[in-house]
């Protein structure tokens, strides 16, 4: 597991964590009270090391802690 942060790009309206020059996202959008992930994408150098899963919660909690429905 990393202890690489997540960073919430409000602009493009994603979840991202950059590793080893890599970027793993989950792409989102919001209407109103509710927020509909649309897109994950982890790299293949990335994968099988838990950052899916790791963005999973992260969005998860993320749409708890702010009201919103999924």
């Amino acid at each position: 597991m990393t202890t690489d942060e997540i960073i919430h790009n409000t602009e493009d309206q994603q979840f991202e964590i950059n590793i080893e020059g890599q970027t793993a996202l989950v792409a989102y959008g919001l209407s109103g009270d509710r927020i509909a992930f649309s897109h994950t994408e982890v790299p293949p150098p990335l994968e099988g090391r838990g950052i899916g899963t790791r963005l999973a919660k992260h969005v998860l909690d993320y749409a708890r802690d702010n009201h919103l429905k999924v």
